[in-house]
């Protein structure tokens, strides 16, 4: 068989093997994977399978007749991201039997397929067959796929409302709203795909779509791949407990021990504020609630203008009552929570093997380094150091 190289089968061929060292990085960089995490893993092996195959049929490496059965594969994509939603939802949630009729659709498509193949195996029109079943399927597949787009998009939004966005632990936001932005992206792309088929099917335009495939899954796998490097303990590590409240020291904190600008500075920068001393106490007081019960810090891309949106208090006013107040600048105060994290999650014997930089991330550090830095200077240690200390 004659070979031949193009853009389409280097798209197939990059996809696989990033597909491939995503998933060995995975699972050897964890020492348990989440339950959601193994529904990507699984999802991240059949694309990659299925990338590969297609590498080769563009190639014209090889072909085989069995290939036909991979037909129905795409079948199984949406049950997984289903229970990768759930599972996100609720990390409790256990493996059910009737969780089995989700891939029901895709044993029906085989059984199809089986029964084509087995009549007309001999037959010189085992292709035209075979090529009808695939235009049917093709259309079921779309349906399939935004059903269950509907259906996790509807799951996932009523999660949101009944937490609230300051409800949510925020990895598991995270996965929210990359889930959900995949989903968008994915339906809107299939739309896409499917008119093209229906459009070729009617003869009115001739578009070979299986030169799209590789791109597509490629894609979703850059996705996949992006999340798992960016917020690794999405996806390296079951969701931890939520943190023992951290109690503030800063509440008592006496004004003599100021960081950074001293009193009068302070006075001085904000000697236009229109904020009275029984103001400044209660937006205190808002900022601890919030930072205390709600967790914000655990937020890494957490800035003052979000804090400042999330609360409804103006930045300029948030910043008069962190340097005034508590005496330390948003970066200063931030960072104390996110140290004191740490050091609590430290001191639970439950987590003397959890990897540092895990809990570093879920604390709402989004670097080594950083976090070396930050809590060196906080505790005089290294994390190592301390974590050691604690366990002697």
């Amino acid at each position: 068989m004659q070979t031949h190289f193009s853009i389409w089968a280097a798209i197939s061929l990059i996809g696989a093997v990033q597909g491939v060292f995503l998933v060995v990085t995975l699972l050897l960089s964890a020492k348990k994977l989440k339950k959601a995490s193994l529904m990507l893993v699984t999802l991240a092996s059949i694309l990659s399978f299925q990338m590969l195959d297609q590498f080769a049929i563009t190639t014209g490496l090889w072909y085989s007749l069995y290939r036909i059965f991979f037909i129905p594969m795409p079948l199984v994509y949406m049950p997984l991201l289903w229970f990768y939603a759930l599972f996100i939802i609720n990390h409790q949630r256990g493996w059910k039997k009737q969780d089995w009729w989700h891939i029901l659709p895709f044993v029906v498509a085989e059984l199809i397929l089986v029964i084509v193949y087995t009549n007309y195996r001999h037959s010189e029109h085992l292709f035209d067959h075979i090529t009808a079943v695939n235009v049917w399927l093709a259309y079921g597949k779309g349906v399939h796929l935004m059903l269950y787009s509907a259906f996790i998009l509807r799951l996932l939004n009523r999660h949101i409302w009944q937490k609230g966005i300051l409800g949510l632990p925020h990895n598991n936001y995270l996965n929210i709203i990359w889930l959900r932005r995949t989903l968008w992206v994915a339906m809107g792309v299939f739309v896409v795909i499917y008119t093209l088929i229906s459009l070729t099917y009617l003869r009115i335009i001739q578009v070979n779509v299986d030169l799209y495939l590789g791109l597509i899954l490629s894609v979703f796998l850059y996705s996949v791949a992006y999340m798992a490097i960016r917020y690794p303990i999405i996806f390296m590590y079951e969701a931890s407990e939520p943190y023992p409240q951290v109690s503030s020291s800063l509440a008592s904190m006496p004004q003599s021990s100021v960081i950074g600008l001293g009193v009068d500075e302070h006075k001085e920068k904000y000697q236009t504020s229109p904020l009275t001393s029984a103001q400044k106490l209660h937006y205190k007081q808002l900022l601890l609630d919030h930072l205390e019960i709600h967790q914000a810090f655990t937020d890494n891309e957490l800035t003052l203008k979000t804090l400042s949106e999330q609360m409804s208090v103006s930045a300029y006013h948030l910043s008069q009552v962190m340097n005034e107040e508590l005496n330390k600048n948003f970066y200063e105060l931030i960072n104390h929570y996110r140290v004191e994290a740490v050091k609590a999650s430290l001191a639970n014997p439950q987590a003397h093997q959890t990897n540092l930089l895990s809990i570093a991330y879920d604390a709402g550090f989004n670097s080594k380094s950083s976090f070396n830095r930050i809590f060196k200077k906080s505790t005089g240690i290294t994390p190592s150091e301390y974590r050691k200390k604690l366990t002697r």
